[in-house]
């Protein structure tokens, strides 16, 4: 038996095991890369939240917590009133669930519209019920959650507002 001096058993093994775990990476990367992607969405969520919360700083104060941005873990919930839209992070996906007030039941109905799962590049929103892939997730997508959780009220204050005129 001979001994090779110049043998690298390191080269070897590094080769072997990636060769047999090559699948594993894969999956392992693409859950890494959805990951960062559901971190990024979040980070935006995060920012543009505080950034409304600083631009309305007094209006917050003079609203006796009727206008509320709370933040828990994995909930995010902008409330005015009884409306309110909530993201809540789960495993695969950021749930978007807005609230609105409805006078003519005197009751709040909630809707989930949809969620924001991650895409090929960037992380999109898909909406429930549609087979489609849907947008990619940005500030317009948030402003559209916000129309959708608020315009009713904002018309109805608008209203208020003209009959005291």
């Amino acid at each position: 038996m001979s001994v090779h001096f110049f043998y690298n058993y390191r080269e070897e093994l590094v080769k072997k095991l990636k060769e047999h775990y090559a699948d594993d990476v894969k999956i392992w990367r693409k859950q890494v890369a959805e990951k960062e992607q559901l971190d990024e969405a979040e980070a935006m969520l995060k920012k543009y939240f505080n950034t409304l919360v600083d631009e309305l700083e007094d209006v917050i104060k003079a609203s006796n917590e009727e206008i509320v941005l709370e933040e828990n873990e994995d909930v995010m919930e902008f409330r005015i009133r009884q409306n309110f839209v909530r993201f809540t992070r789960q495993d695969r996906s950021i749930q978007v669930k807005i609230g609105y007030y409805v006078s003519e039941n005197d009751m709040v109905e909630t809707a989930i519209l949809g969620y924001v799962v991650p895409g090929d590049k960037r992380a999109v929103m898909k909406k429930v019920g549609k087979i489609h892939d849907g947008s990619t997730f940005d500030e317009n997508t948030i402003n559209f959650y916000l129309r959708s959780a608020f315009s009713e009220w904002l018309q109805n204050l608008d209203g208020a507002n003209e009959d005291t005129v």
